[in-house]
């Protein structure tokens, strides 16, 4: 038949229509030029910006906070029938760069307070871990007798905390007295602590056991159990000379000593 003849319009055919879609270059989306441009604050800018103004804030804010630190121990030994406890109590109060620094130790045996001494410093950071303190000792037990003071205390190479001090007595006397001690951790919890003291007097005294000289020095090992930072019991196995050491207190003020004790931080 004469209409199955007729050409067809190539633009109705479908495939033609297809051929051609395909054919035509496709055409690239416009983007917006905003969409193209940076952000103004992105993310790391923004918290750059809330740290430089939030920073000196909160340092101001820390300069300005009090902060506190105690530390009492209690320890007890027996030896030749004469039981014995000795007790050591410090602390500070203040901020990073000044703090007043405070200390009381004593001995009592026999129902009787042989040694006794309290002392308040006032303590400058003047260094990384070091602070130089000024103050006054009071010599409460076996005499009555004042110490104005000044020394240095910190931490040393090797984790050793250190202090030294100079004393002028209100009888006029000069002395030198220094504190070592370092943890040596075995564990998470069981601590070992060597430690030595001692007093040296500069020039002679009167009463017993006041010769220019080594005056006192006491050398040991602690070994304590942390069950929590704040609490901690120990032994500790000691040596100590002394030159003012009364004859029944022989065995607790002077040659080895053990005790057991107890720490509390707070």
């Amino acid at each position: 038949m004469a209409w199955r003849r007729r050409p067809k319009d190539p633009q109705a055919d479908p495939r033609t229509q297809e051929q051609q879609r395909r054919a035509e270059p496709k055409a690239q989306p416009v983007e917006d030029d905003a969409r193209k441009a940076p952000p103004l604050l992105g993310p790391s800018t923004f918290f750059a910006l809330l740290f430089a103004l939030v920073a000196p804030v909160a340092a101001q804010e820390m300069d300005r906070a009090i902060f506190h630190y105690t530390q009492v121990e209690g320890n007890y030994s027996d030896a030749d029938g004469v039981q014995a406890g000795t007790w050591e109590a410090s602390g500070w109060i203040g901020k990073d760069h000044d703090r007043l620094w405070w200390g009381t130790e004593g001995l009592r045996a026999n129902g009787t307070v042989p040694e006794a001494s309290a002392e308040i410093f006032y303590g400058r950071y003047v260094r990384r871990f070091w602070d130089f303190v000024v103050g006054y000792r009071h010599d409460i037990e076996p005499k009555s007798v004042g110490h104005f003071g000044l020394g240095f205390m910190g931490l040393a190479p090797y984790w050793f905390e250190v202090g030294v001090f100079g004393f002028v007595s209100t009888d006029g006397d000069p002395s030198v007295s220094f504190e070592a001690e370092n943890d040596l951790f075995l564990t998470q919890t069981i601590i070992l602590q060597p430690h030595v003291e001692g007093d040296i007097l500069l020039s002679d005294s009167e009463g017993p056991g006041g010769e220019r000289g080594l005056h006192e020095l006491t050398a040991g090992l602690r070994t304590r159990w942390e069950i929590r930072r704040k609490l901690a019991p120990f032994v500790d196995v000691s040596w100590t000379r002394s030159d003012e050491a009364p004859d029944e207190l022989e065995p607790h003020v002077a040659g080895w000593r053990v005790g057991f004790g107890l720490r509390v931080v707070y």
